[in-house]
């Protein structure tokens, strides 16, 4: 089974997709390297959706897809 991982809060009409499929055994391996790019990334007192719409998809994305 293959999981998709999107970026979406419960405010968010619709998550963004961040790209192609993982599969499932790998997911949480994923969402630990997301759990990383907000913590290096934050700024003081910063939760993870704000730093989201801060920081955008971008630097997820090449944390996830380092070679795309």
């Amino acid at each position: 089974t293959r999981q998709r991982l999107a970026l979406g809060f419960e405010d968010a009409a619709v998550g963004s997709i961040l790209g192609p499929s993982f599969a499932e055994d790998a997911v949480p391996a994923a969402i630990a390297t997301l759990v990383d790019v907000y913590l290096h990334h934050r700024q003081a007192d910063e939760n993870f959706a704000a730093a989201v719409i801060r920081l955008g998809a971008a630097p997820f994305k090449r944390a996830l897809y380092p070679n795309a």
